[in-house]
């Protein structure tokens, strides 16, 4: 009621070393075309025949989810080895979209994205599937 207390949203911000902010510094600079350096006003390279890749781990499952039964309806059961949390990366590729000369998208820039996972049969049977069963496993690091 005083509005004594406010409310403030924070996120966390990774600290750059020496070393990182002089490589970005660097990378920055290389980006210029070098025939607009000697002007007052140097212009970036066009970046036109660039592909940005990167990778991303995610986590298979959340620790808690949330599910909404029916009366009498069992609740799922999510079995995992100790607290050991399965993980799975993926590999994204983008590039800069193009238009054509009427303003119509002839390519999204949108390349592909792929998961590093292999397919392999279950050695064992359990009380989830029978042995045999094809799984998919994260690639190992």
């Amino acid at each position: 009621m005083l509005k004594l207390i406010t409310r403030h949203t924070n996120c966390v911000k990774p600290a750059l070393k020496e070393k990182n902010k002089k490589d970005r510094m660097k990378f920055c600079l290389s980006m210029l075309d070098e025939a607009t350096t000697t002007t007052a006003r140097p212009k970036f390279k066009t970046m036109h025949n660039v592909v940005h890749i990167d990778e991303k781990w995610f986590n298979m499952t959340k620790k808690n989810k949330t599910y909404y039964l029916l009366d009498g309806e069992e609740e799922p059961t999510r079995p995992i080895h100790g607290s050991c949390i399965g993980k799975v990366m993926f590999l994204t590729a983008v590039a800069r979209p193009r238009w054509d000369s009427e303003g119509n998208v002839t390519f999204s820039g949108k390349i592909g994205i792929w998961p590093f996972v292999k397919e392999v049969p279950a050695h064992r049977k359990s009380e989830n599937r029978p042995r045999g069963t094809i799984e998919t496993k994260s690639i190992e690091k």
